[in-house]
C-alpha cells in the first residue's frame, strides 16, 4: 500500500519531565543553528522540485534563521496572533498583506511561529493542570478551580511572554518579536520566565 506523506513536521527536543533524564542527546547550539541551515537547503529543494510536501520545524529559533536566509519568503504571517506593525519588516509581510494573506500562498510557505504560548495557545493537562505548552512545566491554574479565560488574560507568566521582556539577548534581540527563544528551555534550566533561550547560537556569542 502506498502511504503519501504531504507534511513533513519536526519538534525541537526540550529536556522536559522525563526527557530531563537524557538531556545529554540535546543538540548544542551551534548543532541546531547547523540543523536550522540545513532545513532552510532542504526546504529550497523540495520548492525547486515542485516536490509535493509541506516542511515545517517547530523550534522558536528557526524562525529567525530563515528570515535571515530567505528574507522575501512568501510567508503565513500568523506566528504571533497579533502581531506588533514592525514585524512586518521580516519577511515579505507588507506585499503579503496587500494581496491578501492567504492569495499567494502554496503548499511551501511555511506557517511562521515563534515560541506559541501566550499568544494562541496553551496546554491542559489530563489532571486539569494548565501550563504554557506541552513542554514548559510552570504551573498557570487548574480548570477545576480557575476559569480559562482569566487564567489566558491575567496569567503574569503569560503575560510575560506577551510583552517580549527577556533578559540578556533575548531581550535585546531584533529577532525576539518572531522568535522570543524557547520558553520552556529558559524556565526549565534557570527558573525565571524571562530568562535568554540558552540553545539560541547567538546567545553564545553574548
Amino acid at each position: 500500500m502506498d502511504v503519501t506523506v504531504t507534511k513533513l513536521e519536526l519538534i525541537d527536543f526540550v529536556p522536559s519531565e522525563r526527557a530531563s533524564e537524557v538531556s545529554d542527546i540535546a543538540l548544542s547550539p551551534l548543532e541546531l543553528e547547523k540543523f536550522g541551515i540545513y532545513l532552510c537547503r532542504l526546504w529550497k529543494r523540495i520548492i525547486d522540485k515542485d516536490f509535493p510536501l509541506s516542511l515545517s520545524y517547530r523550534n522558536p529559533t528557526f524562525t529567525r534563521i530563515l528570515a535571515q536566509k530567505f528574507p522575501n519568503v512568501r510567508a503565513v504571517p500568523l506566528f504571533k496572533a497579533i502581531f506588533p506593525r514592525n514585524t512586518l519588516k521580516f519577511f515579505n509581510f507588507n506585499e503579503s498583506l496587500e494581496r491578501g494573506m492567504w492569495g499567494s500562498q502554496t503548499p511551501f510557505s511555511p506557517f511562521i511561529t515563534g515560541c506559541k504560548p501566550g499568544f494562541y495557545v496553551f496546554h491542559i493537562k489530563t489532571n486539569g493542570d494548565i501550563t504554557p505548552c506541552p513542554l514548559n512545566p510552570a504551573y498557570l491554574g487548574n480548570v477545576k478551580t480557575h476559569r480559562i479565560k482569566e487564567v489566558w488574560q491575567n496569567s503574569k507568566i503569560l503575560n510575560i511572554y506577551r510583552n517580549l521582556k527577556f533578559d540578556k539577548h533575548c531581550g535585546k534581540c531584533i529577532y525576539k518579536i518572531i522568535c522570543g527563544g524557547c520558553r520552556a528551555k529558559a524556565y526549565i534550566e534557570f527558573g525565571d520566565h524571562s530568562a535568554s533561550d540558552y540553545s539560541c547560537l547567538y546567545n553564545k556569542r553574548c
